[in-house]
């Protein structure tokens, strides 16, 4: 009988220290990410979130057997080697069982054999959800997990959550920047059919230059004919400092320099051909170079600051003034 009763307690030893170094393990991966990743039908990524919303129930429940065998083993130890012997034996359990299990072969089997039960264990802590809910009454303290960033989707839904930390325009100027180079010149500009184009014959007057500069158009493309045939760009508010005595064509008054770029261009290629073209308005044509939009340095910087500047853009000189705006 004594020698059943120790192979037992012995058993129940072994049994405690598997149960007691069990470490579930952590995705390095957040449960943003996993989640997008499972509502593109990604079985991994499923299998993961699941497992990862179980791992507090899983600490709960390995909490509780913990304490269910130390109770019994110290039972079994006071029954088998009478009180005082018993005690001492439970006391000195109690205190090295952590210790004894966080060697390296009792981990390892501890983990082989938890990877082999875990889908019972997860059907277990399905089932029994009220039994959890009273087990784990005192809230799970995992250790700290240091995940790393897995998507600029990721990055973004982190950013537009930090609103105690980063206040709206911080927030918009970051995600912004977060999308502005996978963002397209044809995401931005102005459509063809809302382009405000004359021809270059057309005359211009102090009279015919105000109303034009009422209206909002500060910089023009000049045509030969139709909008596919671009000649010049004519910058209103320069030729409103002008002392202009008596009508000139468009073709006399604009700039012949025009500046081309393709619609499918990224906007981090158009701000860079800004920069150094020191030019503030692009023609953007398709790959039939036919014109389809037009985009401003104002289109890229309110693209960029996610908000209209409070300055117009077009009416600078000087680049260096664009780069400074703050």
């Amino acid at each position: 009988m004594f020698v059943t009763l120790s192979i037992a307690y012995i058993f129940g030893i072994t049994f405690l220290l598997l149960v007691a170094a069990i470490r579930p393990s952590r995705s390095q991966i957040s449960w943003f990410e996993l989640d997008r990743r499972a509502a593109e039908c990604d079985r991994e990524a499923r299998l993961r979130l699941r497992q990862e919303r179980q791992v507090s129930d899983v600490l709960a429940l390995q909490r509780t057997v913990v304490a269910i065998l130390l109770v019994l083993l110290t039972l079994l130890a006071i029954y088998s080697f009478d009180w005082p012997i018993g005690i001492a034996l439970s006391v000195l359990l109690a205190l090295v069982y952590g210790s004894l299990a966080r060697l390296w072969f009792v981990k390892t089997w501890s983990q082989v054999l938890y990877k082999r039960f875990s889908r019972s264990i997860s059907r277990f802590i399905k089932k029994h959800s009220t039994v959890m809910r009273l087990i784990k009454s005192q809230p799970t303290v995992d250790a700290l997990v240091n995940y790393d960033l897995s998507s600029r989707a990721e990055l973004q839904h982190i950013i537009a959550a930090s609103m105690g930390v980063l206040n709206h325009d911080e927030q918009s100027l970051i995600i912004n920047s977060l999308s502005f180079g996978n963002r397209t010149v044809r995401s931005i500009m102005t459509s063809r059919d809302m382009i405000k184009s004359l021809d270059h014959n057309e005359f211009l007057g102090p009279l015919a230059l105000d109303e034009l500069h009422k209206a909002g158009h500060n910089i023009l493309p000049v045509t030969a004919g139709d909008i596919d045939h671009i000649v010049g760009i004519l910058n209103i508010k320069n030729l409103l400092s002008l002392d202009i005595k008596r009508s000139m064509t468009a073709e006399k008054a604009m700039d012949h320099r025009v500046y081309y770029i393709r619609e499918d261009h990224s906007l981090r290629q158009a701000l860079t051909a800004f920069l150094h073209t020191h030019h503030h308005l692009f023609v953007v044509v398709n790959k039939s170079y036919q014109t389809v939009g037009l985009l401003t340095m104002g289109d890229i910087i309110r693209a960029l600051l996610g908000r209209q500047p409070n300055d117009d853009f077009d009416a600078y000189d000087d680049v260096k003034a664009v780069a400074q705006y703050k």
